[in-house]
């Protein structure tokens, strides 16, 4: 049943495609225009009635390209209008019915030869009086074109046709509809279905397939493969579709052809400081100490907890050990590092199991027989006493006689090592953790480390206080030095500037009492020379006035001739002027000991003035 079915459909697609193929192929369209027959004649000269116009008559005709040249031959159209009376030019109108002929002839073919004869019988109708038609004309066109690919793209023609008589005309050539090809014999139907294929067809009437899809021969029923040409990027997988693909994506990457790197640090991954790097389809996190992890959450400690034996984890995996265990991780007991005396074995806790008579961290202390008793460091107890080793004396061997005078600082512990030359010891102090020095003397310097909500104490490493200076700090330095220096000196030279400053002040001391001590005693032998007139001597304590005056001028010296000339005027003054002049004179002699700046005449000068000196005291003063 099936397969009847299907040989059915088979027939009716064959079939169909033949009615198409017989239905078309292109059109012949021929207008015509207008008819000319000059001076109404008829083939042999004369006119057609002796009365008026001709009546024609038309016989319009189609042959082969190939054909005759009789206008009367035919085969493939024939159409024939009725008489057009009484007129010798007729014309034609088109789209309408001319005398029983509709105008445009149009003329359906299904294989254009590459042209066709036009024909044209013309007669002179007589039909009326009873006799034959008169022969007017035949007129014969062979039109060569090329076809149109369409109605809409055919271009009309115009041309005549004929030589005494004459037809003016117009024409074109088209293919219809799904014909291509210069005969119009070629038939091209798109289709789009999975029936009849998925196809176009361009200008000459070829198949293209549409997209998607490939094989002309096979009506493009054959699915194409779009992965075959694709733009998928860093290896992604082309998915093939309906005239198109997809591209499916490997971790990491996006976008239409999974040509973008997913940035996998924009959401923020890395914790407690770390710098997240982007890769494809991850990421890492490059931690700050003592953060490890994919994120950096956790630490060191956290993640592999390194330490043994109860130890504590701190930091960068580093492990702070109980007292009985060591190694960087405390796995180490300690007793396998110090090792156990006297037959001790070291156990797994890390410390020593003594036998029987034997006791101490390291089973160095061997217990005696006698009552209480007990012997120390390597000690032999024998008939109850201990023999002690060289360096240890007492009942117990307690007593170390080579560390008796040796003090370890820091509780540090004494011990007696053997010398070089192992017949003697000497005393060695072993210091607590992170001391150090021959006696124990050198504290280090701590830091504070949290341990399970416990504060401990850890030795910072010599390396960190090593620690040079910053520019900074030795600008500071620098600053304080040289403002010391800057100090020292101001000091000096304020020192010195004073000593110059009082050496100066003696040695003009000493010269003006020099020049007044000369004075003073030319002063003296010339004293009987001022008596007045009526008054026999000077008396004594105008004298005395006189000598305290001269003992004042320390500042200058005074001439010989100028003291002789001044003098008597003195003298001869009242004892309340000389007494003015003697003022004036030592508050000027103690300016110039002062190294003021005014001049010790022009001092003088503004006593007088400011005194009201009378003019014979001015006059001493003057001079």
């Amino acid at each position: 049943m099936n397969s009847l079915l299907k040989i059915s459909c088979v027939i009716l697609i064959l079939v169909a495609a033949a009615v198409e193929k017989l239905e078309a192929g292109g059109n012949l369209e021929w207008t015509i225009l207008k008819y000319v027959n000059p001076g109404g004649k008829i083939s042999n000269g004369q006119i057609c009635e002796w009365y008026g116009p001709c009546d024609h008559v038309f016989t319009f005709g189609l042959d082969d390209v190939n054909g005759d040249d009789n206008p009367l031959t035919t085969p493939l159209l024939t159409k024939k209008t009725s008489a057009f009376n009484n007129e010798d030019t007729n014309t034609f109108t088109s789209g309408a019915d001319n005398h029983g002929v509709f105008n445009p002839i149009i003329y359906p073919f299904t294989f254009w030869k590459g042209g066709i004869r036009l024909k044209v019988s013309v007669v002179d109708d007589d039909s009326v009086f009873g006799f034959s038609p008169d022969y007017v004309d035949g007129l014969v066109y062979k039109l060569v074109a090329k076809p149109s690919a369409s109605y809409l793209s055919a271009v009309s023609v115009s041309t005549v046709m004929g030589i005494r008589t004459k037809l003016y005309f117009t024409y074109r050539v088209y293919c219809d509809a799904n014909y291509y090809g210069d005969d119009c014999a070629k038939n091209c139907v798109g289709h789009d279905d999975s029936l009849n294929g998925h196809y176009s067809c361009d200008s000459f009437g070829n198949k293209v397939c549409l997209k998607g899809w490939e094989n002309e021969g096979n009506n493009c029923k054959d699915r194409q493969n779009d992965c075959e040409t694709n733009n998928c990027q860093n290896g992604a997988l082309c998915i093939d579709g309906i005239r198109s693909y997809t591209c499916q994506c490997k971790p990491g990457y996006t976008d239409k052809y999974c040509d973008t790197n997913i940035n996998e640090c924009l959401s923020g991954p890395c914790q407690n400081g770390g710098a997240c790097i982007d890769g494809v389809n991850d990421y890492t996190c490059m931690c700050q100490q003592p953060y490890v992890g994919k994120n950096c959450a956790k630490t060191a400690c956290t993640v592999s907890s390194p330490c043994k034996n109860g130890g504590s984890c701190y930091g960068d995996s580093k492990c702070l050990c109980p007292s009985n265990f060591v190694g960087d991780f405390c796995e180490i007991p300690l007793c396998n590092k110090t090792g156990c005396l006297n037959g001790g074995k070291c156990s797994l806790d890390g410390s020593c199991m003594c036998p029987p008579g034997v006791r101490g961290f390291t089973c160095d202390v061997v217990l005696c027989d006698f009552t209480g008793g007990f012997c120390l460091n390597g000690g032999i107890c024998t008939n109850g006493r201990c023999e002690c080793p060289n360096e240890f004396a007492g009942a117990t061997c307690g007593e170390n006689i080579v560390c008796k005078y040796t003090r370890c600082q820091n509780e540090g512990q004494c011990r007696s090592v053997v010398t070089n030359t192992s017949t003697s010891y000497e005393p060695k102090c072993f210091c607590p953790s992170g001391f150090s020095g021959a006696y124990c003397e050198i504290v280090p310097q701590l830091d504070v480390v949290k341990y399970n909500n416990t504060l401990s104490y850890v030795s910072v490493p010599d390396e960190l206080n090593k620690r040079p200076f910053t520019p900074l700090e030795i600008l500071f330095i620098f600053f304080i030095v040289m403002t010391f220096v800057l100090f020292i000196i101001c000091i000096v030279l304020s020192v010195l500037l004073c000593k110059a400053r009082k050496s100066l002040s003696r040695n003009n001391k000493k010269k003006v009492l020099k020049s007044v001590t000369s004075v003073t005693s030319d002063c003296s032998s010339t004293s009987d020379v001022f008596s007045e007139p009526g008054r026999s001597t000077v008396n004594s304590s105008t004298t005395s006035s006189h000598n305290d005056t001269f003992k004042t001028s320390e500042n200058f010296s005074i001439s010989n001739t100028v003291t002789s000339s001044v003098l008597p005027n003195i003298y001869s003054s009242t004892l309340e002027d000389r007494a003015q002049v003697n003022k004036i004179f030592d508050d000027c002699t103690y300016s110039r000991l002062n190294d003021e700046e005014i001049g010790f005449g022009e001092c003088l000068k503004k006593g007088v003035v400011e005194n009201e000196v009378n003019s014979d005291s001015a006059q001493i003063l003057d001079a």
